[in-house]
């Protein structure tokens, strides 16, 4: 009678689609610190990973709600809010004596200047040691949101313009400040 191959059954952290282990395995014999990020559609999260047998272990961590406290009205997801994010995990990782770090973006497909890139340009403006592509970092002016104040502009014309800025219309915060507040807390966060 033939036997049958036993089945193999993978990971729970594989089969649900959360954890690519090759991917993990490749970071980690690297022997440098992570920079993991993270979006989501409300907020942006970025820690600061070191390697351990029994877990890894965060160094520190930040998240762009942290962003209110120094005065950002905004929304804590866009790509300013993500810059500023990285701009203030970087702060950390100074303060912690980290210099150089590799990025751990996890299963999210990565497209030229999105969030996590603009989190990273972040961390290189704040002086952290980081390996990524200068053509994928997103430039200056959406950084500084200026695509924002043109969306509003060509929106005001429209009915649409009630509907997508309505909370900052409701809280009386100016679309059209949104660089200069940028350029604020940059200062703000790392000093010059």
């Amino acid at each position: 009678m033939k036997r049958k191959n036993p089945q193999v059954i993978a990971f729970k952290r594989r089969r649900t689609g959360r954890t690519n282990y090759r991917k993990r395995l490749k970071l980690l014999i690297s022997k440098k610190t992570r920079i993991v990020i993270r979006t989501s559609n409300k907020n942006i999260y970025v820690q600061i990973v070191n390697f351990n047998p029994k877990g890894d272990k965060i160094v520190t961590a930040t998240s762009s709600f942290a962003l209110k406290k120094l005065g950002w009205e905004y929304s804590p997801s866009n790509i300013c809010a993500a810059y500023l994010t990285g701009l203030l995990a970087g702060k950390k990782a100074k303060e912690k004596e980290l210099t150089e770090c590799i990025a751990d973006l996890g299963l999210k497909r990565v497209s030229k200047g999105n969030k996590m890139f603009a989190v990273m340009k972040g961390l290189k403006d704040s002086g952290i040691n980081i390996l990524v592509d200068e053509k994928m970092l997103p430039n200056n002016d959406r950084v500084l949101g200026k695509h924002i104040i043109t969306y509003a502009e060509k929106l005001k014309t429209n009915q649409l313009y009630e509907k997508k800025f309505s909370e900052y219309a409701k809280n009386n915060i100016a679309i059209d400040q949104i660089a200069k507040k940028v350029e604020e807390l940059k200062i703000k966060i790392i000093g010059k």
